[in-house]
C-alpha cells in the first residue's frame, strides 16, 4: 500500500491536537477558566494515551464510498516519543481494502528516528529538526478561541467519568492543523473539495473535559453539513454524507516509557521518507501471478466469465466451481452456516494455499433463508494486494487482469459508462443495459495507467 507513508503524514499532524489539552482546578467552570487551567497543568502531564477515530461516508442510490481511520496512539512527552496502531478500512463500490498501520516515533542521538510498517516491512527514517512531539504552543490557540465555546448545563461521559462538555461553531481555518489536503486524500475527499472553502466554513466542535482532573475527554469535530455545502457544486451530490473526526484522551501518566521493538530495529530498512522504492531497499516484491486467458473465457466484460488459474467459471456460480479452481471458503470470516435473508446478499473470501484472496457476494435470490453455503456466487472482486502471495492468476473477460493497461482494456470492453479519477486510483464502469446491478469496475493506477483492481458483478435483488 505505497498511499499508506501519505496516511501516516496526515495521522502525524493529528497527533498534534493530541497536545491542546490539561487540567485541573476549582474556578467557576466557564470556557475561560477551563481553557486556562488546562493549559498551565498541562506542563504536569508527563504521558497519555488516545483513541482517534475518523470516518467519511458517502451514498446516493447507485453506490457508496466509506473510510474509516481508527488509531491508538501512546505518548511520553519528556520521552518526545510516540508509538501510533490501528488500522484504515475502505469500502468503494463493495470493494473493501484494508490496512493496518504501526509507527513508532523517538528521539536517539539528538536525531527524531520513525519507524513505519508498510506491507509488513518496517521502514526508518531520521531527522534532525527540533520540532517536538507535544506542540504545547497551539494551547494558546485554543485559548484565544474560548470566547466561541459554550459551556452546556448538563454533565457529559466519557470513559465512564463524568466531564463538563463546551460546544463551538469554528471556523475551518481555526482547525486547518486536522482538516488539510493530506487528511482529505486520505479519506478520499481530496478531488472533491476547495479546502479554500473549508476555511471560510464554520464547523461544529464538541470538547469534553474531565471534570475531577479537569483533563482533556475528548474533542469531536463533525464535517457533514459543510461536506454537503462543499460538495454542491460537485457533478454528482452524494444523497446521504457522514464526516468526523472524534479523538479520546485516557491514562494520563500511565504510560512510562516507549521502546521500540529490537526486532523492528534489526529489520528497519533505511529510507529517505519517500517510501515508493520500499520494495527494492529490502521488502518482498509482490509476484502476482498471470495467466494465458483461456479459449473458454469471454471476450466481453457482460460474458460474466472470470478465469481462475486455469479454470473458467461463469457468475453466477456454485461454491463448488471456485474449490475445483482451488480456493477454498475463509470460514474464520464467515461461517459456512451463516444465515442470509431471503433476496439479501452475504459478503464472504475464498483464499488459496498460499493465502492469496478474492471476495465474493454470496447471494440469496431466494424467498426465504437458508445458510451461507447453499448461496450461489453472484460476484467476485479482487484486487493486486489481494493477489501479492503470488500463485494466483484471476483474468476477467477479454484477457483483463492486474497490470492490463487502460488502453487494452477500453479495446475489449468499449467506451466506459462512468468513470472517476481519484488521487488513489481511477475508476472506470460498465453497466449492463438491462440491469444497472450488473456492472463491471476496473480500477487503475493514476500513476501506470495499468489495473489495481477488478469487480463483476452478475445478479438483480
Amino acid at each position: 500500500m505505497k498511499k499508506n507513508w501519505k496516511k501516516l503524514t496526515a495521522v502525524a499532524l493529528i497527533i498534534v491536537l493530541t497536545m491542546l489539552m490539561t487540567a485541573g482546578c476549582k474556578k467557576k467552570a466557564t470556557p475561560e477558566n477551563l481553557f486556562g487551567d488546562m493549559k498551565k497543568n498541562m506542563k504536569e502531564v508527563e504521558s497519555f494515551g488516545a483513541n482517534i477515530k475518523a470516518s467519511v461516508a458517502m451514498a446516493d442510490a447507485s453506490d457508496a464510498i466509506s473510510a474509516e481511520v481508527d488509531l491508538n496512539i501512546e505518548t511520553v512527552l519528556k520521552q518526545e516519543a510516540a508509538h501510533v496502531e490501528g488500522s484504515i478500512k475502505m469500502n468503494m463500490s463493495g470493494t473493501d481494502v484494508s490496512t493496518e498501520l504501526e509507527m513508532y516515533q523517538v528521539k536517539e542521538k539528538k536525531e527524531n528516528i520513525t519507524y513505519v510498517n508498510v506491507m509488513n516491512q518496517w521502514a526508518k527514517t531520521s531527522s534532525e529538526d527540533d520540532g517536538e512531539i507535544a506542540d504545547l504552543e497551539a494551547i494558546n490557540d485554543l485559548e484565544d478561541m474560548a470566547g466561541a465555546f459554550s459551556l452546556e448545563k448538563e454533565l457529559s461521559e466519557v470513559e465512564g467519568k463524568k466531564c463538563f462538555r463546551l460546544t463551538a461553531e469554528l471556523k475551518g481555518e481555526e482547525l486547518e492543523s486536522i482538516f488539510n489536503q493530506d487528511l482529505l486524500d486520505m479519506t478520499g475527499m481530496g478531488e472533491l473539495v476547495d479546502v479554500d472553502k473549508l476555511k471560510e466554513s464554520k464547523i461544529p466542535c464538541t470538547i469534553d473535559i474531565y471534570k475531577e482532573k479537569i483533563l482533556p475527554a475528548r474533542i469531536h469535530i463533525d464535517m457533514g453539513g459543510v461536506m454537503e455545502k462543499l460538495l454542491e457544486d460537485s457533478a454528482k451530490v452524494p444523497d446521504t454524507i457522514e464526516y468526523y473526526v472524534e479523538m479520546t484522551y485516557k491514562d494520563f501518566g500511565g504510560i512510562k516509557e516507549i521502546k521500540v521493538p529490537k526486532e523492528v530495529e534489526e529489520t528497519a530498512v533505511e529510507s529517505d521518507g519517500d517510501l515508493e522504492d520500499l520494495e527494492s531497499k529490502g521488502g518482498d516484491t509482490p509476484k502476482i501471478a498471470k495467466a494465458e486467458p483461456s479459449s473458454e473465457l469471454g471476450g466481453k466484460w457482460d460474458s460474466y466469465t472470470v478465469q481462475i488459474n486455469d479454470k473458467v467459471v461463469t457468475l453466477p456460480c456454485e461454491i463448488a466451481d471456485l474449490e475445483a479452481a482451488g480456493l477454498a471458503m475463509d470460514t474464520d470470516y464467515t461461517p459456512k452456516d451463516y444465515v442470509v435473508n431471503a433476496e439479501e446478499y452475504e459478503i464472504v473470501y475464498f483464499m488459496d494455499e498460499n493465502g492469496n484472496e478474492i471476495m465474493v457476494d454470496m447471494v440469496n435470490g431466494d424467498d426465504k433463508a437458508k445458510s451461507v453455503a447453499e448461496c450461489v456466487v453472484g460476484s467476485i472482486s479482487v484486487t493486486d494486494y489481494d493477489l501479492e502471495e503470488g500463485g494466483l492468476a484471476i483474468v476477467f473477460p477479454g484477457g483483463i487482469q492486474m497490470g492490463s493497461a487502460l488502453d487494452e482494456v477500453l479495446a475489449a470492453y468499449g467506451e466506459t459508462d462512468d468513470v472517476y479519477e481519484g488521487d488513489s486510483m481511477h475508476m472506470y464502469t460498465w453497466y449492463d443495459k438491462e440491469s444497472y446491478t450488473k456492472y463491471c469496475e476496473i480500477d487503475f493506477a493514476p500513476e501506470t495507467s495499468n489495473v489495481i483492481s477488478m469487480t463483476l458483478k452478475a445478479y438483480d435483488l
